[in-house]
């Protein structure tokens, strides 16, 4: 049995906060002489996009390399694209990068799978279940922005390096290459009515990803078409709040901001599909269980202040604004991606973007 998987008085199963690799302690590192410096830190504070734009930002003018011409939030599309470009210089730097982030990938996924007694001393919220689990997992599903192209190949690279220099063996890498809509395609999951037409959108800490999705005629289970729309910059990401009225404030910008983005999205959506269904899917970056979203470092956790049931207020305050019942299906995002991956057997589903995103194959909702 899955320790991370819980159940929802309503039946349904949920993944349970405790997963959360970001808060992963390397308290004693399983292997030394890779990054010795990693050790005492947490797996965000190691790998995560902001660390990675930080350690270009860093790194980049001691190597020549100009990277002026590129927003923070495009350096790692730079770090990608860099891994084959014609400049040996570029290209150099960007294996460097890559092969220290991959070897730090390495490390946080051996320390799971060792499971040292002074890193499950430092986790306190994992028994010996938890740590049970890792030990005895096949596969690694890695998604996500940078877990594409040859940047993800780098690190699949790396992880095999990690795990062959401590002798350990390893997890299977399973990469997915096309990771843009993989939530979305995932909560689709939730739509089951044959030749529906329904909107999903995916609520991330960097973009909001939306698409329409349509049903199978006659199995509900399957996609017959997919309609991606562009992608929206998130809002009010912010984490940590010293004031609980901006934090309210913050709050209320960002669910205005949702509720628009839904309605313009569903407006322009029923003008070429007017039998558009009532039920919108959202995967968001937060855990969730029953449409209640759970107390998490996130920047969707704000939302909690507006109503106990943020599906259920959505849903009530959707239907005023489009003249109709709407009926909103709130989902973890790293469940939905879970959901897409369903065939995969004693499997995790890791999305690398943000942050550490997790799911599982096997959960049932």
């Amino acid at each position: 049995m899955n320790p991370f998987i819980e159940t929802a008085p309503s039946g349904k199963q949920f993944v349970s906060k405790k997963v959360s690799l970001n808060r992963v302690m390397l308290a004693k590192l399983p292997l030394y002489g890779i990054d010795d410096a990693a050790e005492g830190k947490i797996a965000f504070d190691i790998f995560s996009t902001w660390a990675i734009i930080n350690f270009i930002k860093a790194n980049a003018p001691k190597y020549g390399i100009d990277i002026s011409g590129y927003a923070d939030t495009k350096l790692p599309v730079f770090l990608n694209e860099g891994l084959q470009s014609s400049s040996l210089k570029i290209k150099n730097f960007c294996r460097y990068v890559a092969i220290h982030f991959g070897n730090r990938l390495g490390l946080i996924l051996l320390t799971l799978k060792t499971g040292l007694p002074q890193n499950r001393a430092a986790r306190q919220e994992w028994n010996d279940e938890h740590w049970e689990y890792f030990k005895n997992l096949k596969t690694f599903i890695l998604c996500g922005g940078l877990a594409s192209g040859r940047l993800g190949l780098v690190f699949k690279e790396q992880i095999a390096y990690v795990f062959d220099s401590a002798n350990v063996k390893p997890y299977d890498i399973v990469l997915f290459e096309s990771g843009f809509l993989t939530g979305v395609l995932g909560a689709a999951a939730l739509a089951k009515q044959p030749g529906s037409v329904n909107l999903v959108f995916d609520f991330g800490q960097t973009n909001i990803k939306r698409a329409l999705i349509k049903k199978d005629a006659k199995d509900g289970s399957l996609i017959a078409k997919v309609y991606a729309y562009d992608s929206i910059p998130s809002i009010n990401m912010w984490e940590v709040y010293d004031d609980a009225e901006v934090k309210h404030k913050e709050a209320v910008q960002l669910h205005a901001f949702l509720k628009k983005a839904i309605c313009d999205t569903y407006r322009e959506a029923e003008q070429t599909y007017p039998e558009l269904s009532n039920e919108i899917i959202i995967s968001i970056a937060n855990y969730v269980a029953d449409g209640v979203i759970s107390p998490a470092l996130s920047g969707y956790e704000k939302l909690r202040l507006l109503g106990e049931n943020y599906a259920e207020l959505l849903s009530e305050e959707l239907s005023g604004n489009l003249h109709r019942i709407i009926k909103v299906k709130l989902i973890h995002d790293g469940t939905a991606t879970g959901l897409y991956f369903k065939d995969y057997k004693n499997a995790m589903c890791v999305t690398l973007g943000t942050a550490f995103g997790s799911g599982f194959p096997e959960i049932k909702i």
